[in-house]
Parts: structure tokens; C-alpha cells; sequence
């Protein structure tokens, strides 16, 4: 990364070029992301054509926050995509923190969804429709019949759903969904519905068995404004109906703003002191670095959605990986304030 000698200058909103990969049930973007498949690229601005991770090796915790540098170290703790799904997925699950840093040094894979767009008939399977064990699961992928102990979700438009890690997944063919995630790779691949993809990775069902959950899920769409929290990330639902004045009162995180439906401006401060504004459409991603502590967020259209992520705090820490805590040891209280004008 090219070196600044005004290396305290002030930094600014960052917004990081989508990223697209092909894959044979669809297509991804990645719109914020560090992990081992892409790094993403800043935009615009003087940081514009650096990527995340170089950012995070040059400015440390002036970018992902006092807390969050101290606990995560160099690997980026959050990725936003957009998957858009043609074909049936295959039968995935994403790994625990816990499996992910004994077996493969990395986080897991924790996910928030949200449906951007659902053709009629479109489907999700997301866990089991009673419980099961390992033995039974294997037999159902070994005949074809694991659909029948699936949940089928025919999800709409604006709906919310969390995958918790060890939940089994599928999506399907019409389905256009914006994705929160833990910055990982750490999603194993069970059932391909019977297809033999050539080139594609190898399916790890034995490696699974231990790290599935089977007991029975009842799927439905998140209620309420907070969406996530926990040691993982924290998300929440912001529909913007007037300005609110935000002031976060801390350095420990970033904040990350995804416009899921409308149009928002997103006004702050630059280092001369003058008000700035960025325009955030539908389907634009941005991350505040923590000395961007006090902003406005305002509608520029009727039925403007915004979905904020941050870290809470972790009061513990671990040195592996930097030092993530027990989820029991992290607060729920939102460091945020937030006034509606």
C-alpha cells in the first residue's frame, strides 16, 4: 500500500468496489470483504484503489476500532455480499468460532439475510422439521431423501432470518439475497441434491456429522429492531422515516451502513471541520471507521431501510485469532444514540 505522510489525517466514509464471482448455483458480489476468496478495493477518495486489508495493516484500529484491532487483529471481522441464486444451492452449513479456530485458525460462519427479492415458489431450507441424528441424515443424503426432513421456507420480500452456525442451508432458484456475515470461508458443503458438478469442491458430509445441529427448527422471519448481537457482530433494522443524529460515543468499532431499500444521505464532518454528504441508493454498502463518531442519516425516499452493523465490545480477551470472548461475557447494550429530528 502506498505510504501518506499525513498519516493522522482524518478518514472518511468508505465505500469498497463490488467484487463479482460466478459460481454454478449463481452469482456473488462481495460489497465489504477480507477473507481468503476477496479482499475488497476502497472506492474513491485518497484511499481509493487500496483494499481492506491493506488499510487494516496501515491505519490498525483507526480502522476496525480500538476493540475490535485488539481482538481480531488483521483479519476483518464482518463481510457483506449479495448472492443471487439460479440453481438449488447445495445443502451447506457454516461452523462454529469454537470448530472453526481449533480445527482451521479462523472465524466461522454466523449469517444475517435479508430478502431482497422473491420470485413465486422460491425456497429455503433451513433446518431440520424434527430432530434427527447423525446416522439418519447420512442414510437421507446417501438416497436422496433429506428434503423430506427439511424445513421449506417460502420467504418475502423485506424479511430478516439469522443462520445460526451448525443450522443446515439451501437456497433456491429466484431468490436475490443481501447477506451479513462473519468474514469467512468456513461453510462446509453436505448434499448436492444428487448432482456431480465437475470442478467444483468435494463434498465434506463425513467431516460434518459432528458440527450439525439436529434438533427440530422453526424458521421464521426476525421481529424488532435488533436483528444480531453477540460476539459475532451486532445488526440492526433501521427504517429511516426522518433524519436521526447519531453519535456512537466510542473508538472500539466501525460501523457499517447497508441501504436495503430507498435512497439515504449519509452527512458527517471531514477533517477541515466542513459537513460532507454521500448518497447512499439501494444497494449501496459503507463503512464509517471509528473517528467517524458523530453523523446524520436521513430518507431521500419514502420506505428507506438500512441495516447498521458494528462489534460490541469484548471485555475478555483471547489470544487466539487476537482474542475473541465467550459470548457470555459480551454486553448487549448498543453503544449507539441515536435522535430523530
Amino acid at each position: 500500500m502506498e505510504q501518506y505522510s499525513e498519516e493522522n489525517r482524518k478518514l472518511y466514509p468508505l465505500r469498497f468496489i463490488e467484487a463479482g464471482r460466478d459460481l454454478f448455483w449463481g452469482h456473488l458480489d462481495y460489497c465489504i470483504s477480507d477473507d481468503a476468496v476477496v479482499d475488497t478495493v476502497v472506492r474513491d477518495g485518497w484511499l481509493g484503489g487500496n483494499t481492506l486489508g491493506e488499510l487494516l495493516r496501515t491505519f490498525h484500529e483507526r480502522i476496525a476500532g480500538d476493540n475490535v484491532f485488539d481482538s481480531f487483529g488483521f483479519q476483518f471481522p464482518v463481510m457483506v455480499n449479495r448472492q443471487r441464486f439460479f440453481e438449488r444451492q447445495p445443502l451447506t452449513i457454516g461452523l462454529s468460532d469454537e470448530t472453526a479456530i481449533d480445527c482451521f485458525d479462523s472465524l466461522g460462519k454466523k449469517a444475517l439475510w435479508y430478502i431482497r427479492k422473491a420470485q413465486p415458489g422460491a425456497v429455503i431450507h433451513l433446518g431440520f422439521s424434527r430432530d434427527l441424528d447423525a446416522g439418519e441424515l447420512w442414510r437421507r443424503c446417501e438416497d436422496g431423501t433429506v428434503e423430506e426432513v427439511l424445513n421449506a421456507v417460502h420467504p418475502k420480500e423485506g424479511e430478516f432470518y439469522l443462520v445460526n452456525p451448525g443450522t443446515v442451508y439451501s437456497c433456491g432458484p429466484g431468490l436475490d439475497i443481501v447477506e451479513i456475515a462473519e468474514d469467512s470461508v468456513m461453510s462446509n458443503e453436505l448434499y448436492n441434491w444428487g448432482r456431480d458438478i465437475p470442478g467444483e469442491e468435494p463434498l465434506l458430509l463425513d467431516q460434518s456429522l459432528a458440527f450439525i445441529d439436529y434438533s427440530r427448527l422453526e424458521p421464521k422471519p426476525l421481529e424488532g429492531n435488533v436483528l444480531a448481537s453477540g460476539p459475532e457482530f451486532h445488526a440492526n433494522r433501521v427504517e429511516l422515516k426522518a433524519p436521526v443524529h447519531i453519535s456512537t460515543g466510542s473508538d472500539d468499532t466501525f460501523n457499517i451502513y447497508c441501504c436495503l431499500a430507498g435512497e439515504a444521505s449519509l452527512q458527517y464532518q471531514d477533517g477541515e471541520g466542513e459537513m460532507k454528504e454521500l448518497v447512499l441508493p439501494e444497494g449501496d454498502t459503507v463503512m464509517l471507521p471509528p473517528e467517524i463518531d458523530d453523523y446524520y442519516l436521513a430518507p431521500l425516499k419514502a420506505g428507506t431501510l438500512l441495516a447498521e452493523v458494528f462489534m460490541e465490545r469484548l471485555e475478555v480477551a483471547d489470544p487466539y485469532l487476537g482474542g475473541m470472548a465467550d459470548s457470555d461475557e459480551i454486553p448487549e447494550a448498543d453503544p449507539h444514540e441515536m435522535t430523530w429530528s
